[in-house]
Parts: C-alpha cells; structure tokens; sequence
C-alpha cells in the first residue's frame, strides 16, 4: 500500500463513514490532525510528527471488505513506521538550516504528545498562559518537530532556534504594512504558520493596545481593544478548523526578548470549540 498523493474524493456521505471508522479505529495512539482540503488525505501525528496519508485505495479496500479495516491500519502504521517517518539523524543541520520554522501549540497539546525528558522531549518556549512556541521543519508534505536528539546532533540550543525560525519566517511574510486604525486584520498566507506570525508582530503605536486571535494555525487575527467584537464574529465564521490552536482573545505584549501574549480577561464565547 504506497502512500501517493490523494486524489478527489468520493461521494461525501460515503467518505465521512469511512473516516469515523477509520478514527476509531485508530484510537487515540495516533491522533488524526485533519483532512487536507480538497484532496481525500489525512494528516495523522505519529511520533511527534504529521504524516499525510492519501486514504484512495484505502477507502476502495474498504468499500469491498470492511471487517479487513483493523488490518489494513495496522499494515500502515508499519508502513508510516518503516518509510515515512524521518529521524532526527537524517537531518543534518546544513540542509535543513533554512526549512526551520515557529510553530504556535496550546501547552496541554505538547503534554499529550510529547515526553518533558529525554531525546523525543520536544524544545520549546512560553508565548502565553496557555500556548507555546515549537519548532518544525517545514517540508510540503509533513511537518517533523524538532526534539532534544535535534538540538543534540546540531549542537544547538532553542534560543538558537528561536531567533533561526523567527529569520526564516520573516523572509515568508509580507507583514510591514502599519496596523490599521480600526477593524480586525486577518493574515492568512496559506502556508500553515499565520498562527506564529504573531511572533513577527511589533505595536508600532504604544498607547495603542492590540489584541490578537490564533484560531488554527492558519489564521492570526489582529486588532485594537475596540475591535474584540469583531475579532469574535471573525472566529465564530470558523467554528471547527482544520488545525485547531486557540479559542481565546490574547493581548499583544512586546518584550525586550520578542512578543508574548497574556489573557485578555474575558472568557471565550465557546470554550469547548478547540478540545
């Protein structure tokens, strides 16, 4: 069963029933991050790493035998195993120097996946009360976070990483333009880090406070203390997304060491929205 690029998927009532059998069946040991869209592929997060996986032929076997589907996951889990996952030995700093990039996880995210100790530990550093900076490397098809045995290999520390990444994704956005006075910004530059570019953000104007918004990792949203009404009207147009990061409103502080976030002091309109 190769992993190949997927391709449009079939008739919708027929897929969602695959895919609810397919995530149960795959539990909780390999949670399932999301469909990419427009294609019939599901990005599963395997060892500290998302692994996109076309479910074509999957779907077809399936379709013909479905008490062979406990099998057919186990028979990919090998194969995502034994080829598609990358180790950190395969990577060595100089190539992969310019492909490292910020990446905004909620805190309780990181403890689920992630060991605190030891070579899999994954380096990273607080951005608010609830979230926190990672580091991936970026690659068109997965994304692999970057662990202790990373750092080791490299001889790197994670300041050394911060201040890479945060090059590396200045030198991809398009963020010099001045804040607007009024109405919340949305950036979205469709490449999966617009929730990071919160790192590249400074307050050109002290006496103005901003608050800021990460509802997946696809989106930033940005705006003065006026704006929170439409900052909410602007998350609530995308109740479930695709990568969820936070369902909060944050205000924008700026540090001698970069940019952080505090808690705006008003609860979320939905709480449960990004579990």
């Amino acid at each position: 069963m190769a992993l190949r690029r997927g391709i449009r998927p079939p008739p919708g009532h027929e897929r969602a029933e695959f895919v609810r059998a397919l995530r149960a069946e795959l539990g909780e040991e390999c949670p399932v991050r999301g469909l990419v869209p427009g294609t019939f592929t599901l990005v599963l997060q395997v060892h500290g790493q998302e692994v996109p996986v076309p479910l074509d032929n999957m779907y077809r076997h399936w379709a013909s035998f479905p008490d062979q589907l406990a099998p057919l996951v186990r028979q990919l889990l090998r194969e995502i195993e034994e080829v598609a996952l990358e180790r950190p030995e395969d990577h060595a700093f100089v190539d992969v120097a310019t492909r490292i990039l910020p990446q905004v996880c909620r805190r309780s995210w990181l403890a689920e996946r992630a060991p605190v100790f030891g070579d899999s530990a994954i380096p990273h550093r607080e951005l608010g009360p609830d979230l926190v900076v990672c580091y991936v490397l970026d690659d068109p098809w997965s994304a692999v976070f970057v662990c202790q045995a990373h750092l080791r290999q490299w001889g790197r520390t994670e300041a050394d990483l911060y201040h890479l990444a945060l090059q590396n994704l200045r030198r991809t956005s398009h963020l010099d333009a001045p804040l607007p006075d009024s109405g919340p910004v949305q950036v979205q530059h469709g490449d999966g880090y617009d929730a990071a570019r919160v790192l590249l953000l400074a307050q050109r104007d002290p006496a103005r406070d901003l608050l800021v918004a990460m509802p997946s990792r696809e989106t930033l949203l940005v705006g003065g203390v006026e704006d929170r009404a439409g900052l909410e009207a602007l998350m609530s147009a995308d109740p479930r997304p695709r990568m969820p990061v936070s369902a909060d409103i944050y205000r924008l502080e700026s540090t001698a060491v970069g940019v952080r976030v505090s808690a705006d002091g008003r609860e979320s309109a939905d709480p449960e929205r990004m579990r």
